[in-house]
């Protein structure tokens, strides 16, 4: 299992307006059970580079390979079905859908992927809840959640797969420190185990110290600030400056 990264650019265009580039990474690899803390600051293209290894948005140039399928070789259906199945992602805004339940949030992955009968799908989801200490609001719909519980709840429902790559877009954001530190511990705790690729995207300055490989994204190019055991740059121009 890996990700790797290849000749990846991203710009956006507006009428009236001059194109902005937002990304450009030659080469980015990430091996399984790897953790990265993917740090920048607001409008550095985090979120844009997070949509793209997710498959979601469609870069301008370049190709993404997530355990050996590229990910924008094949349409939109198609990526979706893999997704489902090997991708789990943390929304910063969250996306629960309104009319389900916390509970029926956690299951739609596996209802998506097409994995476990309905007593299973339950039964992984209530485990996933009261973990993150939700049981008791497991029938509640995400009107009725305050905005920590319902990222709890986005993170249960990024879990239930045990994909093989998780992306986390700012999963501590709207989280008191005991939140954080539980959401945080499960995250890594379970991507450990699962040996997948944990990918968290934050500006949060606590988290530094739970990564071992971090890496900044500054004007659209990715440089390594922890251990650098990947090249980022073109191998041609090596930069090693932390």
């Amino acid at each position: 299992m890996s990700l790797i990264v290849e000749n990846l650019t991203h710009a956006y265009t507006s009428p009236g307006l001059s194109e902005r580039a937002v990304l450009d990474i030659p080469h980015w690899q990430v091996e399984a059970g790897e953790q990265v803390l993917l740090r920048g600051i607001s409008g550095s293209g985090k979120t844009t580079l997070m949509n793209i290894l997710a498959g979601l948005l469609r870069p301008t140039q370049g190709e993404v390979t997530v355990d050996g399928y590229r990910l924008f070789a094949h349409s939109e259906a198609k990526r979706d079905r893999f997704r489902a199945g090997r991708i789990g992602y943390v929304f910063q805004m969250h996306h629960l859908i309104s009319n389900l339940s916390a509970q029926e949030n956690v299951e739609m992955p596996l209802i998506f992927a097409g994995k476990g009968d309905y007593i299973q799908r339950r039964l992984l989801a209530r485990a996933l809840l009261t973990r993150l200490g939700l049981a008791e609001f497991a029938n509640h719909r995400p009107g009725q959640l305050s905005t920590g519980q319902r990222l709890r709840v986005t993170v249960a429902r990024s879990l239930i797969t045990r994909p093989h790559l998780l992306l986390a877009d700012e999963p501590t954001a709207a989280l008191d420190p005991y939140a954080r530190d539980c959401v945080m511990e499960m995250l890594q705790e379970i991507c450990r185990e699962e040996k997948a690729i944990l990918i968290v995207a934050s500006h949060d300055p606590v988290l530094n110290r739970r990564f071992d490989r971090v890496v900044d994204l500054e004007a659209g190019k990715l440089r390594e600030s922890g251990p650098a055991r990947f090249v980022i740059s073109d191998p041609r121009h090596l930069d090693m400056a932390a």
